[in-house]
């Protein structure tokens, strides 16, 4: 009886057939896990957003988010949680217990939202960036501390700011990823400062380099739109200028290095600002050393652009007095949609998002 066995050419069929199939589940591994960092910190962006509206909310916050009853029980010695941390967690649904103490350690997590993200840094002192700048530094982890804890697969650094930038607009509230490569951000008179945090020593070499992650220029996990009210009839609906940028590339699009970033940074990123994003407040700085203005670059084009967004506006005292006016860009965290699959867009609808 004749014996029946593989020639070689089978078994090499056969091996790159394995082969095949491995990269593929490699690559379906990796997607889920980018997946699941995508829609588990839009959630989680999307409902500290949310409480810090409720905070500033709240009875007796005169509509501002730190007030000066806030500074004085952080001030206080006698008061031993952090004010920021405890108008929270009242707006969260929280499991296992809660530690909101001013003089916890850089490790401790001060929560646990319900849907599984851990939040460490809530309680961590407000630091001075510029003037009457400040910020947290804060990270978000996915899965509750279960690991691998790294920074860019589980673990993602931000910052909450609080009071005017550079460009004299209250920031307070705002959440923006960390740069853990380059942490500067654009300060007062075309200056650059640097920050630090404690929630990038857990990183990892970005793509084989000598880099470490930066959460700020990867628009694949966290990315924004910009957006601008350009409807003279709901001046208070916004359309989408662009979408799915990371947030340097949105800052700089939308802001023209009067954000978060200088234009320095974004002249040498090769960043110019967005046509459809042209403002007054905008166009008064080009012409400058780095020059990040569209249409030419001159501020009599950019205000050429501008005018075409102007709005009429009924006054708010005399409906009949009609003010032109227009709104500057804004930017917001997008919406992730594609390749969640089912459980994605059950998650993201379940959040109420």
């Amino acid at each position: 009886m004749k014996k029946k066995a593989w020639t070689m050419a089978e078994m090499a069929i056969a091996m790159i057939i394995l082969m095949i199939l491995c990269a593929l589940s490699m690559a379906l591994i990796k997607n889920t896990n980018i997946n699941k960092a995508r829609i588990f910190l839009y959630v989680g962006l999307k409902n500290l957003s949310a409480g810090h509206a409720a905070i500033m909310q709240m009875a007796g916050n005169d509509g501002s988010f730190y007030t000066d009853s806030a500074s004085a029980s952080d001030g206080d010695v006698n008061v031993v949680d952090d004010w920021y941390c405890v108008q929270l967690i009242d707006v969260f649904s929280t499991v296992e217990a809660v530690d909101c103490r001013k003089n916890a350690s850089d490790s401790t997590v001060n929560f646990i939202a319900a849907n599984g993200i851990s939040h460490q840094g809530m309680a961590s002192e407000w630091k001075n960036a510029y003037s009457s700048l400040f910020y947290k530094n804060i990270v978000l982890d996915i899965n509750a501390q279960e690991g691998p804890n790294k920074v860019g697969v589980d673990r993602f650094p931000f910052r909450v700011y609080r009071g005017p930038a550079q460009n004299g607009i209250d920031m307070s509230g705002l959440i923006y990823p960390v740069n853990c490569d380059n942490d500067v951000i654009a300060g007062e008179n075309n200056t650059t400062v640097s920050l630090s945090t404690p929630y990038c020593k857990d990183g990892f070499e970005a793509n084989g380099s000598t880099k470490r992650y930066d959460l700020s220029n990867d628009g694949e996990i966290v990315s924004y739109n910009i957006y601008r009210a350009t409807d003279e009839l709901t001046p208070k609906k916004a359309h989408v200028v662009m979408g799915s940028l990371s947030t340097f590339a949105a800052d700089c699009q939308a802001y023209a290095g009067m954000g978060f970033y200088s234009k320095k940074q974004c002249f040498d990123a090769g960043y110019k600002l967005s046509p459809k994003c042209a403002h007054a407040d905008v166009c008064t700085s080009c012409e400058a050393e780095y020059n990040v203005c569209p249409n030419g670059g001159t501020e009599s084009a950019c205000m050429d652009l501008a005018n075409g967004y102007m709005m009429s506006v009924p006054d708010e005292e005399d409906p009949s007095v009609i003010n032109e006016t227009s709104s500057p860009c804004v930017i917001l965290p997008s919406k992730p949609t594609g390749g969640l699959g089912m459980l994605g867009g059950l998650l993201v609808g379940e959040m109420g998002l």
